[in-house]
């Protein structure tokens, strides 16, 4: 019975840890989107470096998709 208890345990704080990791990433591309935006107001000529920014972005996110099925 404890082994199964510690195995409980485990799985949630597992699923905890995910969690807040998908939640550190969600705010890490909220706050790479604002740059985005912003750098795109400031200075609209340069799309090459708002892809780049897009990119990263995306790259974040991959893991958050990943872990949160």
């Amino acid at each position: 019975m404890p082994f199964l208890t510690c195995l409980v345990n485990f799985y949630y704080k597992t699923i905890h840890n995910v969690n807040c990791f998908c939640n550190l990433m969600l705010r890490v591309q909220l706050q790479l989107l604002t740059a985005v935006v912003r750098f795109w107001i400031v200075a609209d000529k340069v799309a090459c470096q708002i892809t780049l920014f897009q990119l990263a972005v995306h790259i974040l996110h991959f893991p958050c998709k990943l872990f949160c099925v």
